[in-house]
């Protein structure tokens, strides 16, 4: 080597040029990670906030449906009983099912010609100091006269009128305009005590006599009959929608815009801190902030979403510390060679330690496997999960732990994995099972993640039992569909409600009118109903009804609707008639005398034989523009002139009587 380059090379100056250069290269590699850590930090932020949106916007929507039962209820009836709405609740298991909510309620609007009646009427059911609250005279009032779960703090709310306070009102008369249902302001529940008192909000649904919705905001005001509402606490509304869905975040809500006036709920990372009270700020200055706007029932929430230290501290990462430690580490290798490599020893030594520690102290089940698909680690989460000792584990195949039937799926998976590396989650769409050493299939959650070592490539799977999430979301999922057939038929008879009748109606004159065969309506009503219920008792009655709902399904054709309005009226909707309009009436005829026999059998009621007959009234449509109330006044009318007549007949409508 030329001496003179040699000197160079070994020169203080050179040394410290090369260690300028390094650092350079470190700080740059910082930054670059820095920035990517800037950026995953605000996506998991991000992340953490659509999902709180999502779970308050979809349980907002569950609550509505809820209120919509309750309607279907209203409507399918005469009068609701105490006993009947209370039976409703308690199978909808709202406070099992949907926490948070405070109860289900039902308002009549009271002329003050009814107060007397009505308050009379309510303490003949056992309540003798039943009465319309605030006192004063208004026209016209209204009154919570069922509300269940009927628990000491819904009992403060009985009889209250909700129309004589300016919030309240608001909302009762938006839903009663619109026909929609409207959620109040933020207020004071009457629920609320001198403790733990929390904001509150109403939603409200408007029921209006005969169960249809008047076309007009004139004819809704003069036809509005109750409202069916639900009361919610605003702290224990939010406690069961995001239960610890939010352990790392400050979360406010507010009655429209942000402020002090508005806010409704305060939240505070890891605090109990979450009643509804304005408890004092922090000092810090949160990394991440969002205001997301939530429209719940014609009203808009702002949702603030302030990242916590805790959360700043969990999305933090040492890596650029290490990255910078690291470099600098690297640079003053060239000075001492020796030093860094015992250094370099204890790095990985603690690393590895620091690794196995983490995978043991995680709170699912870790598995590594290699690249043949052997297990050469796995923590004691994964023992409890599968039933295997750690010893059965390592050094064995991972097909052990996997379905026969699943194993070509999740070797192609694998193969694909390796190809192009990168976190992500395991079966996306679909449902995974891991097989336990007893043989049974458990559901799972599955997170990927690959770290290259000298040894190899080895892929990292963090496995989360989700038995008990996926048996919730089946409840749920049954709860849900059991709220919507109860808004669309009878409870008692299972029949379509009047609801369900006029969609129906809708779907049949659009196609009488596209194929130009006509549909024809029978209206029924059962002839001296109100003596068997005087004689026998309104259980008997009820027996009655249902025996009635089962002939008229016989009698009638697959595709044809058989539907009870209430108390004892029934229609029949029969579809694809002739075209003509004489061979039309003759067929629906036959049907209607098919009625007439099946209905005048003898009905056996437990220990009683009983004969009944009913009233026909019929009528043909076909063009989809006639109104659909035209037509059932055509049938009722028809039904009546039956009546008049002697009844136990079929006639079909006559506008000349």
């Amino acid at each position: 080597m030329n001496p003179k380059l040699g000197t160079i090379l070994h020169s203080e100056a050179t040394a410290w040029s090369v260690l300028a250069v390094s650092i350079v290269i470190t700080a740059m590699a910082w930054f670059v990670s820095n920035t990517f850590l800037e950026r995953d930090a605000e996506e998991r932020f991000n992340a953490a906030v659509q999902r709180a949106r999502h779970n308050i916007s979809e349980r907002m929507t569950a609550y509505q449906e809820i209120l919509r039962a309750g309607a279907g209820l209203v409507d399918s009836s005469e009068h609701v009983t105490r006993g009947e709405w209370k039976a409703f609740v308690e199978a909808l298991q709202i406070d099992r099912t949907y926490p948070g909510i405070q109860g289900l309620g039902y308002a009549v609007m009271v002329p003050p010609a009814r107060k007397a009646a009505l308050e009379a009427s309510v303490r003949g059911e056992g309540f003798p100091d039943f009465a319309i609250w605030p006192a004063g005279r208004r026209d016209p009032y209204s009154a919570i006269v069922y509300l269940e779960p009927f628990d000491w703090r819904n009992r403060r709310a009985f009889g209250y009128d909700m129309f004589s306070e300016p919030v309240r009102r608001e909302a009762m008369e938006r839903a009663r305009d619109t026909g929609q249902i409207a959620m109040s302001a933020r207020v004071i529940l009457v629920q609320e005590t001198g403790r733990d008192v929390q904001m509150g909000t109403l939603l409200y649904m408007p029921i209006y006599r005969g169960g249809q919705r008047p076309a007009t905001v004139a004819g809704r005001r003069a036809a509005l009959e109750a409202f069916v509402y639900s009361p919610f606490r605003i702290g224990d509304l939010m406690r069961g929608i995001l239960g610890l869905g939010l352990p790392q975040l400050h979360f406010e809500l507010y009655d429209g815009a942000p402020g002090d006036d508005a806010l409704m709920y305060r939240f505070e990372a890891l605090m109990e801190r979450n009643n509804g009270s304005l408890p004092a700020r922090t000092r810090h200055r949160p990394r991440f902030t969002a205001d997301i706007p939530i429209d719940v029932a014609g009203r808009r929430w702002t949702a603030r979403f302030t990242s916590s230290t805790h959360f700043e501290e969990a999305v933090s990462s040492a890596q650029p510390a290490l990255i910078a430690a690291g470099g600098l580490l690297a640079d003053l290798l060239l000075f001492a060679t020796l030093f860094s490599v015992s250094r370099s020893r204890r790095i990985l030594a603690c690393e590895r330690e620091r690794f196995h520690a983490a995978v043991e102290a995680a709170p699912v089940a870790m598995l590594m496997v290699d690249a043949e698909g052997r297990i050469v680690l796995a923590n004691e989460n994964a023992e409890q999960l599968f039933g295997y000792a750690r010893e059965a584990l390592i050094g064995r195949k991972i097909d052990m732990l996997i379905p026969d039937d699943a194993r070509e799926r999740h070797a192609a998976f694998v193969r694909g994995f390796m190809t192009e590396c990168g976190a992500r989650r395991m079966g996306a769409g679909r449902d995974i099972f891991g097989r336990r050493k007893d043989g049974t299939n458990v559901a799972v959650e599955i997170g990927l993640g690959s770290v290259e070592t000298d040894a190899g490539r080895f892929v990292i799977a963090a496995i989360t039992d989700i038995t008990e999430r996926k048996a919730f979301e089946a409840e749920r999922a049954r709860a849900e569909e059991t709220i919507r057939d109860m808004a669309f038929h009878d409870s008692m008879t299972q029949l379509p409600n009047r609801r369900l009748l006029s969609d129906r109606m809708r779907q049949a004159m659009a196609a009488a009118r596209r194929t130009r065969r006509h549909g024809a309506l029978l209206f029924i009503d059962l002839d001296n109903f109100k003596s068997l219920n005087d004689s026998l008792g309104h259980d008997m009655g009820d027996k009655l009804l249902v025996e009635v709902a089962r002939r008229l399904e016989e009698c009638v054709r697959y595709g044809d609707t058989v539907a009870r309005l209430g108390g004892d009226e029934f229609v029949v909707m029969l579809t694809g008639l002739s075209e003509e309009v004489a061979e039309a009436t003759a067929q629906a005829r036959q049907v209607g005398r098919k009625i007439l026999d099946a209905l005048n059998e003898p009905y056996r009621l437990d220990a009683h034989v009983h004969r009944s007959s009913p009233s026909i009234g019929a009528t043909l449509f076909m063009d989809d523009r006639e109104d659909m109330d035209a037509i059932l006044k055509r049938a009722d009318a028809a039904m009546y002139q039956v009546k008049a007549s002697g009844r136990n007949a079929l006639r079909f409508f006559d506008a000349d009587g």
